[in-house]
């Protein structure tokens, strides 16, 4: 059962129906699978599938060296996947001891799939870096600084590493030799060491297609040219300066980009503006705007993008009373989402959006209404309003029922008290 969905109609979370995990935790006992239990480890004995270890704990237990009670069997020579995972994140604490084990047995060298995504550690584990046959890495580590040498992970296609909220992570020297990496996601902000940016020999990471957060204390534009068939990427650029001056990257030469996310925060009132049309990639379809507090005069660039189905705006891109849409401009856009922002009047026709499929106005607590010409706008398929003032509530449900009166039943309108969980 379908949760929620993403902004483009995919899936993002969906519900199991209790009769139906218990078909499917069944079937894996028959075909001795999988068997995920609270409280102890189950290994796959399959000759179809590759051996997996899997832990599952209880939220809020914490695991010191007694971890190592829970033993591999016998039967058991390697396994390829060593997953742990806990009904909620930081509830269960892994400390340096799990490791003793992984030094001493061969039986952790063919690792190809490590997901310690659930469980804070204390540090980084060096005994990771002798997995070479490591693809896939997930790790929960809140007070990491720098990361160690990585290159020898040579196998390395996913690198996910979530961290305290605006930490800043410097990667190794040696991560633009890793070349089979694929996606690379850290939580906090992203930075390289200055010396791997500055070096006679640039190295470059064909295989990149996704990178968050990236948050380069030198040139944002050394780092584009490393990764240029990147697909997804998502930048976190701040300055305290007030004498600096931001200019928005140029992005021209990712052919591949189709999804950007570009955060900027700023403490004090920093020069910044939208660049031309131009600077974006050709083939953007979904960009996501925080922070910044430019006039909404600039959303007219935005407009002008020639593949932009989906746009977000967030606390206050851009700000100001008022919005005017021209009448050209967004003929592809499909999903238009404004959070948290100070717009009082919006003001658009019918041909602004002619393609806008759904509307969410999520903490827009000073905005009046919705334009009246929406009611015009029939590919309109459903309305979301969060947290936001009375009339602009009302406004959605008379755009609902002028489309009704003209044979459109299927604009669905949703009010909603509290803020979106974003």
């Amino acid at each position: 059962m379908v949760s929620k969905r993403r902004s483009n109609g995919g899936i993002k979370t969906f519900h199991v129906h209790d009769l139906l995990r218990d078909l499917c935790v069944q079937k894996a006992k028959d075909e001795k699978f999988l068997q995920p239990s609270c409280g102890y480890s189950q290994i796959s004995t399959s000759p179809r599938t590759r051996p997996i270890l899997y832990h599952y704990f209880n939220a809020g237990k914490e695991l010191r060296a007694g971890i190592q009670a829970y033993r591999i069997p016998d039967y058991c020579k390697c396994f390829h996947s060593y997953c742990f995972h806990s009904f909620k994140k930081n509830d269960v604490i892994l400390h340096r001891s799990i490791f003793t084990d992984w030094r001493r047995s061969f039986v952790y060298k063919l690792l190809r799939v490590l997901d310690l995504g659930y469980m804070m550690l204390e540090d980084f584990p060096m005994e990771i870096v002798k997995l070479v046959h490591l693809k896939y890495l997930a790790l929960l580590i809140y007070s990491i600084r720098k990361l160690p040498p990585l290159s020898s992970l040579w196998n390395l296609e996913t690198f996910i590493l979530d961290t305290e909220k605006g930490q800043r992570v410097i990667l190794p020297q040696d991560i633009w030799r890793m070349i089979k990496l694929r996606h690379l996601h850290i939580s906090g902000e992203l930075d390289f060491q200055s010396t791997s940016l500055t070096s006679s020999t640039i190295s470059v990471l064909c295989n990149l297609q996704s990178i968050s957060h990236l948050c380069p204390s030198g040139s944002i534009q050394d780092v584009l040219a490393r990764i240029p068939n990147v697909t997804n990427l998502a930048c976190h650029l701040t300055l305290s300066n007030t004498t600096e001056h931001l200019e928005f990257p140029d992005l021209s030469s990712l052919e591949l980009l189709e999804t950007l996310k570009f955060h900027y925060q700023t403490f004090g009132m920093v020069p910044f503006s939208v660049p031309e049309p131009s600077k974006f990639p050709p083939h953007l379809k979904k960009l996501t705007l925080i922070g910044s507090h430019i006039d909404w005069k600039g959303m007219s660039v935005i407009g002008m993008l020639p593949n932009l189905e989906i746009l977000k705006i967030k606390d206050n891109f851009f700000n100001g009373p008022k919005w005017e849409t021209g009448d050209e401009g967004f003929c592809h856009l499909k999903f238009l989402k404004l959070s948290h922002t100070d717009l009082q009047q919006w003001i658009a026709s019918s041909s602004s959006f002619p393609c806008l499929e759904q509307l969410v106005l999520n903490g827009c607590l000073d905005l009046e209404e919705i334009p009246s010409s929406f009611e015009e706008i029939y590919t309109l398929e459903i309305i979301e309003v969060y947290h936001s003032s009375q009339s602009l509530a009302d406004s959605a449900r008379r755009i609902q029922e002028s489309q009704r009166y003209m044979g459109n039943d299927e604009l669905k309108v949703l009010i909603h008290p509290n803020f979106e969980e974003e």
